[in-house]
């Protein structure tokens, strides 16, 4: 791959994975705690080498992770109508 392709990436942003949100009881006595709610948790799921990795993703920084995986969601799409499209030019030289 090209160190401009590379880089381009990279300014992009992608996050290859799943998004998921969950709700934990803190432990304290809190509201939320006691009546069975507990506090909303975003977490990111990954598999890396054959091992699936669970990150916890700060509430700060939630917006940025969701448009990090819609980026690689929208490239995934992307290369697979290319994929499509060079398998057919293959197709026809033969």
């Amino acid at each position: 791959m090209s160190r401009t392709t590379r880089q381009a990436l990279k300014e992009l942003g992608i996050l290859k994975g799943s998004l998921s949100v969950s709700y934990k009881r803190c432990g304290n006595l809190c509201s939320r705690c006691r009546e069975g709610k507990g506090h909303r948790c975003i977490y990111f799921s990954y598999r890396y080498r054959g091992k699936t990795f669970v990150v916890h993703i700060p509430k700060r920084s939630e917006k940025l992770a969701r448009k990090w995986h819609r980026n690689y969601l929208k490239l995934t799409k992307v290369i697979e109508e290319e994929t499509r499209k060079n398998l057919e030019r293959l197709r026809k030289r033969s």
